[in-house]
């Protein structure tokens, strides 16, 4: 349960993360910036969560299953 709740609560953080980052674009840079932003930027965060989300539940929540051993 620690694993999907990290996961969850993670992947809603980027994601506010991206609308305010492509909004403070819109507002203060321009248009095209945001569109490139979400097109290129926010599909490399994702992966970069994804992938550090990985790593972090297998190295430090999950724990192994030693009922193999009895």
């Amino acid at each position: 349960m620690e694993t999907v709740a990290i996961g969850f609560l993670g992947t809603f953080l980027v994601n506010v993360f991206r609308m305010v980052f492509i909004s403070a674009g819109v507002y203060y840079v321009s248009t095209v910036f945001a569109l490139l932003i979400h097109d290129y930027f926010a599909a490399l965060v994702t992966i970069a969560w994804l992938m550090f989300y990985w790593w972090f539940a297998y190295s430090f929540v999950l724990e192994p299953n030693n009922l193999s051993h009895t």
